[in-house]
This record gives structure tokens, sequence and C-alpha cells, in this order.
């Protein structure tokens, strides 16, 4: 079972989305193949992406509509920043970090109830 996050409904210039009515989901982060971690996959049953596509992004330019506000996108934007950096690593003490990080953001998403987490 997966864990998402909706994140709210992007503009249609941001991604091959047709419908601006269709949300777009965050995938809760995962420990795949046993050495790496799985982080920052958004999408719906209709598109699939990763979330560092939209990290040089202004807040304004990528939601019609999301109970995030700038604040959220800035803090979540500076984390996973500082996940993908650590991406490519197989040292163990880089992966706590990375999954700390990890671990954080996903926190903030769900504990201010500003999202609805869902399970799939």
């Amino acid at each position: 079972m997966k864990t998402k996050v909706k994140l709210g409904i992007l503009r249609s210039n941001i991604s091959d989305v047709t419908s601006q009515t269709t949300p777009i989901f965050l995938t809760k982060h995962s420990f795949d193949c046993g050495w790496y971690w799985g982080f920052g996959y958004l999408g719906n049953s209709g598109i699939h992406f990763h979330i560092d596509s939209l990290l040089d992004k202004n807040f304004s330019d990528i939601f019609i509509h999301t109970k995030l506000n700038k604040k959220d996108w800035s803090y979540i934007k500076k984390r996973f920043k500082k996940a993908y950096s650590l991406r490519d690593t197989r040292d163990k003490k880089v992966l706590h970090k990375q999954e700390d990080l990890l671990n954080e953001i996903w926190e903030y998403l769900t504990i201010t109830k500003k999202l609805n987490t869902i399970n799939i």
C-alpha cells in the first residue's frame, strides 16, 4: 500500500495534464532495492513525473488550486533540493540524513493537515 498526499491541481502549462480538474498527488518516499530512497514522485491516473521538475518554478505559476501557500512551497522546495543533492550516494550516514529530510517533508505535509493523505 502506498500513501499519497494530494497537492492540488496544476496549471496546464506545467505538465501534459489535459484536464485542469484532476488533482496531482505526491507519493510517500520509500527505500527501494535495498540501497536508495525513491522520492519526489508526482502524478495521478493519467500522468507521472518528478517534483524536481517544479523546484525552479514560482509557487503561483504551478497550481490552479491547492491548500499550500508560498511559505509551504518554500519549505518543501528547500528540503527536496537538499534531498536531491544527496540522491546519488550509497553512504549510510548520507542515506540517513536524506531519510530525515524526506520524513521531515512528509510530516510537515501531513501534520499541518493542509493536505489530504490517502492510502492506495
